[in-house]
């Protein structure tokens, strides 16, 4: 009786161990699908969220730190807003040289989060013209200043050679006098010239430093499909890193995403054939990538800081406009209008849409993919270009 007790229990503890097992074992399991789906993924620009939710799915919430309808040229995340990122898994952005703002944000949370630039290819970046333009203006204008210089600094030492010269006939005592004159003058030169050194290398440090503030070179490279699909490759080797049980699923997105690169490249390359206009005016400087591949010019109202043209520009593109008969002015959905509207109503020029990608606006429809926008974004170049 008492050896049929004692096998009850024995029986009786090996089952409970095992639902305790059982139990924990799907406890890790469920805790572990739980942290995989929750991953928070932040991205700077629309076409970096695109691409990252097509891969991702429905493993991972991605999220665009771009409110609609902003400028990435002149907005600024708040303090608030960068806490925020830092609470997330993962953020993405194109790479430091060519965001500027999002440098400052990765080196604020990469101590809490993982950060990712999409867009390693330095050797594709374009430089901004303006940035350029400005650098070769400052120099002429050192240039001519230095040139000035010079010349009033020769005629200076002419007139006071001359004057040495008149005072080497007088009386021994004067000329001690002049002697002493001549030593303060020199300390006075040589104090001048110390001076106006480093007040020099004060307006070149502050100068370079406004430059890099700005940014060298042209940040939209997502706007060329094949610069597009090195960035979405970069993201998905990310997210398997990230989440390694998704492998299978993240190569098959991004193979399927990578397809409709390929296509979209070569729509471009189609549309671009056979060009019957070499220059295409649009609202601002977003389409350089595109310009420096496909051979031609663009001219955009606004810089690519959105920094806009002096009186002299303005009018030389309204001539422009005029003399070559230019049909159309591309318009983006995030630019300031005002100028772009008064070139308008001044040559009588139609206006194509554009979407830069920087960020989606009220009118973009709600399933608006990287895919969507740039197909239409071709027939619009295409209508430019061949018109």
């Amino acid at each position: 009786m008492k050896l049929r007790a004692l096998l009850i229990s024995f029986i009786a503890i090996l089952v409970l161990a095992a639902c305790s097992n059982d139990a924990a074992d799907n406890k890790e399991s469920d805790n572990t699908d739980s942290d995989n789906k929750n991953l928070k993924v932040y991205t700077t620009v629309f076409p970096l969220y695109s691409m990252t939710k097509e891969i991702a799915g429905d493993t991972m919430e991605v999220e665009s730190i771009y409110p609609k309808n902003v400028n990435m040229h002149n907005y600024e995340p708040s303090q608030k807003d960068i806490l925020n990122y830092a609470k997330g898994d993962l953020f993405i952005y194109t790479n430091h040289e060519l965001d500027p703002v999002a440098k400052k944000i990765h080196e604020t949370i990469e101590n809490d989060t993982e950060v990712l630039e999409a867009f390693n290819n330095e050797e594709a970046f374009i430089e901004d013209e303006h940035h350029h333009d400005h650098d070769h203006d400052a120099t002429k204008e050192e240039d001519e200043h230095d040139h000035d210089h010079d010349h009033d600094t020769t005629k200076e030492e002419d007139e006071h050679d001359h004057d040495h010269d008149h005072d080497a006939t007088k009386e021994e005592d004067e000329h001690d006098h002049d002697h002493d004159a001549t030593e303060e003058e020199d300390e006075h030169d040589h104090n001048h010239g110390h001076d106006a050194t480093e007040e020099d290398d004060e307006h070149d440090h502050d100068h370079g430093h406004d430059h890099h503030h700005h940014g060298e070179f042209d940040p939209h490279v997502w706007l060329d499909p094949e610069l597009a699909t090195q960035m979405a490759e970069n993201i998905k080797d990310k997210l398997v890193e990230m989440n390694p049980d998704e492998k299978e699923t993240y190569e098959k997105n991004f193979e399927s995403l990578k397809a409709d690169l390929e296509e979209l490249s070569n729509s471009l390359d189609e549309a671009m054939k056979d060009k019957k206009r070499d220059t295409v005016y649009i609202s601002h400087e977003s389409i350089g990538y595109l310009a420096h591949k496909y051979d031609f010019k663009q001219v955009g109202i606004h810089g690519l800081n959105d920094d806009e043209p002096s009186q002299k520009e303005l009018t030389h593109m309204i001539e422009d406009i005029k003399e070559t008969k230019t049909p159309y002015i591309l318009r983006e959905q995030n630019v300031s209008s005002r100028l772009t509207d008064m070139i308008g109503k001044e040559t009588d020029v139609e206006f194509l849409p554009f979407h830069n990608l920087e960020a989606l606006t009220d009118n973009d429809p709600e399933d608006s993919t990287y895919q969507s926008l740039m197909k239409e974004n071709i027939e619009t170049l295409k209508k430019a270009l061949q018109d």
